[in-house]
């Protein structure tokens, strides 16, 4: 009772930020051994509103739990995850969907929602990248992948008009290596023909020259090449596009004459990446 007294008046004053940060950082345990004093407090413990509330540090600092997760206002996380500095809160909200997709609801809906926000497109991106980054290096992990992959689809299946920039971080995922390759062929090839603009396309560029007579890998060759000259961005470094140019000439070279996809990787090559060769008619 003193304890949950002292916690009160903690929360009635909102002055000590140290205070509240400590409230923040066990929020979990308060939730699992305080129960009706949770309950009780509930807005103000989990309100988003204010960088001093408690469920701000526990997202920034503390590890997921679904439980907690799913209690917060999903318009509030919403609105969070679209504020610039957010990468930690960001990361373990992907921790949280890949644990428990539907955890505010289908999460088409969430996703579905927050790239309508202002700068939500972009905090779609950051989810994807995060969850990319963070799932299991081998197949170990089959549910976590296949959230995963549900994630990755809804984004893809979204219609959003500021050049397709919530797909942006769906790049990451050619780092997922307990992804099977098929898949990530289909998904990637679906990315790139919605926008190239994906995180590290050189290395996306490598993991697609590993499957020279895949057809997708091919499309997703063709598909970067545009980002060499500037046709798409002039922000990509040198040392990336060189990357893009090395592994689609090595494909193109590669494949049978007449093969699915070889003839406009040739001529993809030859103008956005300047090599000749690749302009032979087939």
């Amino acid at each position: 009772m003193e304890m949950t007294t002292r916690l009160d008046a903690i929360l009635d004053a909102a002055l000590d930020d140290r205070a509240l940060a400590a409230i923040g950082w066990d929020l979990t345990a308060l939730h699992r051994h305080a129960q009706p004093w949770f309950s009780e407090h509930r807005a103000e413990l989990l309100s988003l509103d204010e960088t001093w509330r408690p469920a701000r540090t526990w997202l920034r600092h503390r590890p997921v739990d679904v439980d907690v997760v799913g209690q917060i206002d999903p318009a509030q996380l919403q609105a969070l995850l679209c504020l610039p500095g957010v990468d930690q809160e960001a990361s373990r909200c992907a921790h949280a969907f890949l644990t428990a997709p539907d955890v505010f609801g289908p999460i088409e809906g969430f996703v579905s929602a927050l790239a309508q926000r202002d700068a939500g497109p972009a905090a779609v991106s950051r989810l994807l990248s995060r969850t990319a980054r963070i799932l299991p290096k081998d197949s170990s992990g089959e549910d976590l992948i296949e959230h995963a992959l549900r994630f990755w689809r809804a984004a893809l299946a979204l219609e959003v008009p500021e050049s397709n920039a919530h797909l942006h971080g769906a790049g990451a995922f050619s780092f997922a290596t307990g992804l099977d390759d098929r898949t990530w062929l289909e998904l990637t090839r679906r990315t790139v023909e919605q926008t190239p603009l994906v995180e590290v396309p050189d290395h996306v560029a490598r993991r697609a020259a590993r499957y020279p007579e895949s057809t997708d890998a091919r499309a997703i060759l063709t598909g970067l090449l545009p980002l060499c000259d500037g046709a798409v961005s002039s922000d990509l470094a040198p040392y990336r596009g060189n990357e893009i140019v090395r592994n689609a000439f090595s494909m193109w070279r590669a494949g049978a004459p007449g093969s699915v996809g070889r003839k406009a990787l040739g001529e993809a090559l030859t103008r956005h990446g300047g090599i000749v060769d690749a302009a032979i008619d087939e």
